[in-house]
């Protein structure tokens, strides 16, 4: 598996125990909550499948995780600071999912429900204050403010979010 192919859904933080668990940073707990197929390791350059044994909810970010054949400190020292992956097939593109993880609008369609299609998403741009998709128009690259006032609805099925943009707002840039 490449790593174009797959979505870092956080990172291995610390050991806890001498039993081999470790902690994991999540960016999104969502995500992960009932994720039941191996997750990736990125060692040495390479994704490496882990089997999760056990995962439990240790805060709203943080989760205690036990991987099949991690069963000592020592080997979950190794583990420390690796970023956690799963596959982009396996990601559950519901609306909700994409609302919390709007990374994964990238390659949608962007449709105006009053002038039609607006163009691909490029990029989620994260600003806490104006989160911006990166689109790509007929104009060139164009940010368009990712705005819950503005999306109607968004479509995992079709690859496609509708819109209702202010009159103008494309041409701006």
């Amino acid at each position: 598996m490449l790593k174009s192919d797959s979505f870092q859904i956080g990172t291995i933080i610390k050991t806890h125990g001498i039993h081999g668990e470790l902690i994991i940073e999540v960016n999104y707990p969502e995500l992960i909550e009932n994720y039941k197929e191996p997750v990736f390791l990125e060692l040495e350059g390479l994704l490496v499948p882990f089997f999760i044994k056990t995962l439990v909810p240790v805060s709203n970010e943080r989760f205690r995780v036990a991987f099949d054949w991690i069963e000592t400190e020592i080997k979950a020292k190794k583990l420390v600071q690796v970023p956690v992956l799963i596959p982009n097939q396996n990601l559950q593109l519901s609306e909700q999912n994409l609302q919390v993880a709007p990374e994964l609008l990238v390659g949608f369609q962007l449709i105006d429900i009053n002038t039609g299609p607006v163009g691909e998403v490029l990029a989620f741009l994260d600003n806490k204050m104006n989160p911006l998709l990166a689109v790509e128009t007929n104009m060139g690259e164009q940010l368009i403010p990712f705005h819950p006032h503005f999306i109607r609805s968004i479509n995992p099925n079709s690859k496609e979010i509708l819109v209702e943009l202010p009159d103008g707002l494309v041409d701006l840039n």
